[in-house]
């Protein structure tokens, strides 16, 4: 490897570099005073990749994937991939390649017509007095049941 500039150096204009760049060191993006971008520009069909290494292993990566998913992956010490979270471009869903864990916060869902946890109420009457509408979901005392 050859050694180009030992020191702190300043670019005015944007740099190409026509190879890999590899840095030993911190690199730092922005001074604090704007809002810096990061862009990895890629081909239709190809993939742009930021990998989190330990040593030489991936143990994390963020990619867009060709069809433009975004896909965030943990791997293990080894390096196989654990699990993703991907997130779709056509539509904007979600998929977790394993399940999913909640933490203290609990989990509130709502998509459609079922919103989680359920609400309780005594009766259609009451579910519907609490702003549910016809179709969604509510339980009375443990017991699933649909908004008419």
């Amino acid at each position: 490897m050859t050694t180009i500039y030992n020191d702190d150096i300043t670019f005015q204009q944007a740099v190409t570099f026509e190879g890999g760049v590899t840095s030993t060191g911190a690199q730092t993006f922005g001074d604090g005073t704007g809002s810096p971008t990061l862009a990895l520009n890629k081909s239709n069909a190809g993939t742009a990749t930021i990998d989190l290494k330990v040593g030489s292993t991936v143990r994390g990566r963020l990619r867009l994937d060709a069809s433009e998913n975004v896909v965030l992956a943990v791997h293990d010490s080894d390096g196989n991939a654990l699990g993703t979270l991907t997130m779709l471009a056509a539509g904007g869903g979600v998929i977790f390649s394993k399940g999913v864990t909640i933490g203290t916060g609990g989990l509130e869902i709502q998509a459609g017509n079922v919103k989680l946890p359920l609400a309780e109420y005594a009766d259609n009457a009451a579910a519907l007095g609490g702003g549910l509408v016809a179709g969604n979901l509510y339980h009375t005392a443990g017991a699933v049941k649909i908004v008419t």
